[in-house]
């Protein structure tokens, strides 16, 4: 089992090689294309993100291009660590003409090997599906509809791929010695001019991906990363909702996802419908037992289509995923960055093309742990406090809140996305306000330990509750250091523990 415990992930869809392509220039009135010359290709404004793009924190080491977890250690040696791959879910081409594959097939082969936040990409970690729009859906035959996709999906996977069996290209990709299983869902396999518009995946291919998650040892399985991709949007937000569309979610997506649930997929990523949107997925009926774990979906707007509607900050999207999973502690984080496409400048004239820049839209960090048993109440003995107790108990307490003036450190704890470390903890001050002897500091250090080296000082005026976050392996006790207007600063502690039972390792 490799050492990776988290895994990062760049998430493009709906990149529409052809007409409505957004990297290059638009149609002009006589229908000849124009000359592309000075126009940037989508995949180099991407490397150039990865290079020097700047990425929101999330408390791990800072690194040179600015995105954290970074793939390197601060020696500059890979961190085994942390993966990175890219996930691709459908509509790479317009028309799925051989001209936009060959342009797919560019992009694809570029991503296989790029240099993502220090981590050197390899074909391994590619990953596919299809979109309605990459099959010939006009034609009569599977085999006519799927030849172009099929070709594209084989030349990366090193295997032949019969297009006259769209439904081969559901499978799981089973590297699980890496820490990792994905599971590539297509769900436009019955797609097909004046038949079939709506994506579905079939009981079949419901069954088949039983089947292979079957034949992955179950403690493999259970340990690593799962990751599920589909085009099309098995869940529809009332956002995804098109006038005079109906109900157009998966067919079938009810069984999927239930399916994907029970062997522990985290991550659902798709595209589609142009509008990047994440949320879990946790629905509970009364009558079914376990439900499983739920699911974070995603959905990854569109990369590369100038098809993007109308709204304010409507614009092309991608995300970069990071995910942490604790499998002995049950525990799993997902941080979703949103990256938006710049062109225009702040006064909303139009940048050239060559100065367009991807940056941070939105961010979604979630995490969810399975709630674990209490320890029993039954041996604790509860009986009134006599008198005598109350004034001996009580004093200590009120030394305590008056030291403080009524002021306390509060810590949560969830799984840290530096890969170096186990947990990260957020500590913060809350106060009793309303009282008449509570007073806030005007700022507050925090100490971890020389371990940790750096004091951490928040004034009032930075943040009114005086956050902070330190990211750990073994347990450790924090203080705070409280300073006020007048008198001499007071001090207390929280303790950041193991989370269960302290086999984080």
């Amino acid at each position: 089992m490799s050492a990776w415990r988290q895994l990062s992930i760049v998430h493009v869809s709906d990149l529409h090689f052809g007409p409505q392509h957004a990297f290059q220039p638009p149609l002009p009135p006589d229908g000849h294309p124009a000359v592309a010359k000075g126009w940037p290709k989508l995949l180099e404004t991407l490397k150039r993100d990865w290079l020097i793009g700047t990425f929101a924190d999330r408390g791990a080491p800072p690194t040179p291009s600015g995105f954290p977890p970074a793939a390197r250690r601060a020696d500059g040696r890979p961190d085994p660590n942390t993966r990175v791959v890219v996930a691709i879910t459908g509509d790479l081409t317009e028309t799925a003409k051989d001209t936009e594959f060959d342009d797919a097939r560019a992009f694809i082969d570029g991503c296989s090997a790029a240099s993502i936040t220090g981590w050197q990409t390899r074909p391994e970690d590619i990953f596919l599906v299809p979109g309605n729009h990459d099959l010939h859906w006009g034609e009569k035959t599977p085999r006519g509809r799927w030849l172009g996709f099929s070709n594209l999906y084989g030349d990366l996977r090193q295997c032949r791929i019969d297009p006259a069996k769209p439904d081969g290209l559901t499978r799981i990709v089973d590297q699980s010695e890496q820490g990792l299983i994905v599971a590539e869902i297509n769900s436009a396999a019955y797609i097909q001019k004046d038949v079939e518009n709506r994506g579905q995946v079939d009981q079949a291919a419901i069954t088949l991906l039983r089947d292979e998650l079957d034949k992955i040892d179950a403690e493999a399985r259970r340990r690593a990363i799962k990751v599920a991709l589909v085009h099309h949007h098995p869940v529809q937000l009332p956002g995804l909702a098109e006038a005079k569309e109906g109900y157009s979610a998966l067919v079938n997506s009810n069984a999927l996802l239930e399916r994907l649930r029970e062997y522990g997929f985290h991550l659902i990523l798709h595209g589609h419908k142009h509008v990047p949107f994440t949320f879990w997925y946790d629905p509970v009926c009364a009558w079914i037992g376990n439900h499983g774990y739920p699911l974070m979906i995603a959905a990854g707007g569109t990369a590369g289509s100038s098809d993007l509607g109308r709204g304010p900050g409507v614009t092309n999207t991608y995300n970069m995923i990071t995910l942490r999973w604790d499998p002995l502690l049950q525990r799993v984080r997902i941080h979703v960055e949103t990256r938006g496409l710049v062109r225009t400048k702040p006064d909303n004239s139009a940048l050239d093309p060559i100065d367009w820049r991807w940056q941070t839209l939105r961010v979604s960090d979630r995490h969810f742990e399975l709630p674990r048993e209490a320890a029993s109440a039954g041996v604790a003995a509860v009986r009134e406090a006599s008198p005598a107790e109350v004034e001996e108990l009580e004093a200590p307490r009120q030394q305590a809140i008056h030291a403080t003036r009524r002021n306390f450190p509060v810590i949560e704890i969830l799984p840290s996305l530096d890969p170096q470390q186990g947990s990260e903890a957020r500590v913060r001050i809350e106060g009793q306000i309303g009282r008449d002897d509570y007073e806030p500091p005007e700022r507050v250090e925090w100490w971890a330990g020389p371990a940790f080296k750096n004091v951490v000082s928040v004034s009032r005026s930075e943040d009114p509750q005086f956050g902070a976050r330190f990211t750990y392996w073994g347990p450790v006790l924090i203080q705070a250091k409280l300073h006020w207007k007048a008198g001499p600063p007071a001090l207390a502690h929280v303790f950041a523990p193991l989370p269960a039972d302290g086999t984080s390792r």
